[in-house]
């Protein structure tokens, strides 16, 4: 009796140094198969199949090796995507700090992409109004780059409370109703009361923050866009 051919699992950091080793432009990469929808009234394709569809060979590189396109990426089996809404400033670096410390948190939050494969980073903060998508990406290892995959819709202001929270909103309707989300930031007026893990703005993103998110990002499941 013939057996079943066993693969080698590889991480999705060694898939994109192969990607780089071939000559690939990896922004490219992160580009093409960044999160969304493979076309209108299509389901969202999961990662292994916008990777079957990347062709390198339009940006200059070799085709990366069918082995690690297809059965040898690591899937967890949870198809379902938890997004988390990151605003910058007094999350990943205090508010008003020197330049020196612009993100001196990320590493925290970068541990937690790295444990949990279904996190998606959308983001909210006002970065986002002078700054394309592929700049707000350059702070992250290049590995956890594919993982930042939108920003927030900018809304006019009518007032109020939770206005952010409505531009994450909408975000959603567009690119993942039903998905399970939170938020990440140091001003709790922009949200509803449990919508959001609040940071010091002196401070940052603190093991305090980052086990509450790790607690979410485990035990939540799909709940509507409201």
């Amino acid at each position: 009796m013939s057996s079943k051919p066993q693969h080698k699992s590889v991480s999705i950091v060694d898939l994109l140094g192969q990607a780089a080793a071939s000559g690939v432009d990896l922004d490219q990469v992160l580009e093409e198969v960044s999160f969304g929808r493979a076309a209108a009234g299509e389901p969202r394709l999961t990662l292994e199949q916008k990777l079957k569809r990347f062709d390198p060979k339009k940006h200059g590189g070799e085709a990366m090796p069918t082995s690690l396109v297809a059965s040898e990426i690591v899937d967890d089996g949870d198809d379902v995507q938890r997004i988390l809404f990151l605003d910058i400033d007094g999350v990943l670096h205090p508010v008003g700090c020197r330049s020196a410390r612009l993100f001196e948190r990320l590493p925290l939050l970068e541990r937690l992409l790295r444990e949990h494969l279904q996190l998606q980073v959308v983001i909210s903060s006002s970065w986002r109004e002078t700054r394309t998508l592929e700049r707000l990406r350059q702070p992250f290892s290049p590995e956890l780059r594919i993982r930042i995959v939108g920003a927030t819709p900018i809304l006019k202001w009518h007032g109020g409370s939770g206005h952010r929270q409505r531009e994450c909103v909408a975000w959603l309707q567009q690119h993942a109703p039903g998905e399970s989300w939170i938020a990440v930031d140091d001003e709790p007026t922009l949200y509803v009361p449990g919508r959001a893990v609040i940071c010091d703005p002196l401070v940052g993103l603190d093991q305090l923050q980052v086990e509450q998110l790790t607690e979410w990002a485990g035990a939540c499941t799909p709940r509507p866009t409201t």
